[in-house]
């Protein structure tokens, strides 16, 4: 054994320090003269690639963790896309900044002549980048207030869509409307600069102190119909197929005072009656959650239809040209024929 390792010495590097910085050194010089990098320079390159490859692992690592953790903690798939998404937007941030710190410490000797330029040149940078400034700071609103979230369907001036990214600069618009009735998606993605929250009013469909919204549908009966019996069926259908008012609703709803002025008002489905030219109108008013408008519209019509056709004293109106014979069609006391003679 001692002789096997005697003949390796001899041969190899073992026990030949020496030989090895020879080496490194030779690799050094060779790297300058193809890179024309300098020992130094060479160390914090070296240094940089080891420092974001950790980081790269630490949150691939980190990934995987929650991942796993989130197959167990979470049950449908829409809060697993969420939490996921949460995980990796805040990881990717978390490593950005720690590059920009480990690797400022490496190329920079003192991060106080890094303020002293940073302060220098902010002037010109804010004026240069007065957008993209304003942006990060609508992040920065977003992150710490909170205004909407990954999910919500939002309407902010005039785009309207369902949320679907948020970054640094801007947030991403599943668009609804537009060309598409009744707030259905187009297909479209819409990209919006984060300042926007400061110069636009923003509607958050989805989110805040009440998690549901109104609708409404009108139609028109006849004046001869019998409306008080279609205002009834009405009702009867839109407690069917409208959001009842759950207890979380009714939590949210009085929980609501604590931050807004507001009055106390129903929550049930209501039918207002008015009058219209061609009859007596008739408007439907139901909860309903916000990506369901259309559907739950559908159901009700449906039935409305067939509770309908069902009664031969409710009919619709719709604009029309008929003959009125006052005499023989009005009333006792109005009729023509009944009026006296001037």
């Amino acid at each position: 054994m001692w002789s096997q390792a005697s003949a390796l010495d001899d041969d190899g590097l073992i026990g030949h320090p020496g030989r090895v910085g020879e080496l490194l050194e030779g690799l050094d010089q060779w790297v300058q003269e193809v890179t024309g990098l300098s020992s130094a320079a060479q160390e914090r390159v070296l240094s940089t690639v080891v420092t974001l490859v950790a980081l790269w692992a630490v949150r691939v690592l980190i990934l995987r963790i929650v991942a796993r953790r989130g197959e167990k903690s979470t049950s449908s798939s829409t809060d697993k896309t969420k939490f996921y998404y949460h995980w990796r937007k805040g990881t990717a941030y978390a490593v950005y900044v720690f590059a920009f710190l480990l690797v400022g410490r490496i190329w920079i000797e003192s991060f106080s002549s890094l303020a002293t330029v940073v302060g220098l040149v902010s002037a010109g940078i804010a004026v240069a980048l007065k957008d993209p400034l304003m942006n990060l700071a609508g992040w920065l609103f977003i992150v710490w207030r909170k205004p909407f979230g990954l999910g919500d369907r939002v309407q902010i001036g005039e785009y309207r869509g369902d949320v679907v990214d948020q970054g640094v600069l801007t947030f991403s618009l599943m668009e609804i409307g537009n060309w598409v009735n009744a707030d259905d998606r187009t297909g479209r993605l819409l990209m919006a600069p984060n300042g926007l929250v400061f110069t636009q009013v923003l509607a958050n469909y989805s989110s805040g102190w009440f998690e549901q919204i109104w609708n409404e549908l009108e139609l028109i009966v006849t004046f001869e119909s019998d409306w008080r019996a279609a205002k009834e069926l009405m009702t009867q259908i839109a407690a069917v197929h409208g959001r009842p008012p759950s207890e979380t609703s009714q939590e949210h709803l009085r929980g609501g005072d604590r931050y807004y002025v507001l009055l106390a008002a129903s929550i049930e489905p209501r039918v207002f009656v008015s009058l219209d030219n061609v009859g007596v109108k008739l408007t439907l008013r139901y909860l309903c959650m916000p990506f369901e408008r259309r559907l739950s519209a559908e159901k009700i019509w449906e039935d409305i239809l067939d509770a309908f056709y069902e009664h031969d004293d409710i009919d619709f109106a719709y604009p029309t040209v008929r003959y009125y014979d006052n005499a023989s069609e009005g009333k006792s006391g109005a009729r023509a024929s009944d009026l006296p003679s001037a």
